[in-house]
């Protein structure tokens, strides 16, 4: 029996998926993640035998982001980052305690600014986390954690992008 083909036109590399809020990709994305998890009911009785038995309760869902960190600037030469989520915004978005609409999606080319093309995995979220982190030598990187609040949106057909 044969494989599933596996090519570019089947699947999605990674530096073609990102994470946006509000339709504005993270600025300089290194990483997105998504982890979904279950909560377990416990049902076992003293009829089980020797194993536990559990159903499925609660859903939950949380996204992670790594990138490096910038900022905005006027100055020649250097592009505004107005059109991008900067770590300011996500701290801003945080500290306003606000849900963030986000979504996981594959991203059009630079010259359209990388809006969204496909969508993937869509819903809102609570900031929980920010952090930055800078080593010797290294460029300084930024890193958000979000916990899932609500229902989580899979997209009905990974379509491919149009071209």
């Amino acid at each position: 029996m044969a494989g599933l083909p596996v090519n570019d036109k089947t699947t999605i590399y990674g530096d073609k998926l990102m994470l946006y809020y509000d339709d504005k990709p993270i600025a300089l994305g290194q990483t997105c993640s998504l982890e979904i998890s279950a909560d377990t009911i416990d049902t076992t009785t003293k009829m089980s035998g020797n194993y536990k038995e559990f159903l499925t309760g609660q859903l939950s869902f949380t996204i992670s982001s790594e990138s490096l960190l910038t900022y905005s600037s006027a100055a020649e030469g250097v592009a505004d980052l107005a059109q991008y989520s900067t770590f300011k915004d996500l701290v801003k978005l945080m500290t306003d305690r606000d849900p963030v609409e986000f979504k996981i999606a594959t991203a059009k080319g630079a010259d359209q600014n990388y809006q969204p093309d496909a969508d993937f995995i869509s819903g809102m979220a609570i900031i929980t986390q920010c952090s930055v982190s800078a080593q010797t030598g290294q460029l300084t990187t930024c890193s958000i954690q979000m916990q899932g609040t609500g229902e989580l949106t899979v997209s009905e057909s990974f379509a491919a992008p149009t071209e």
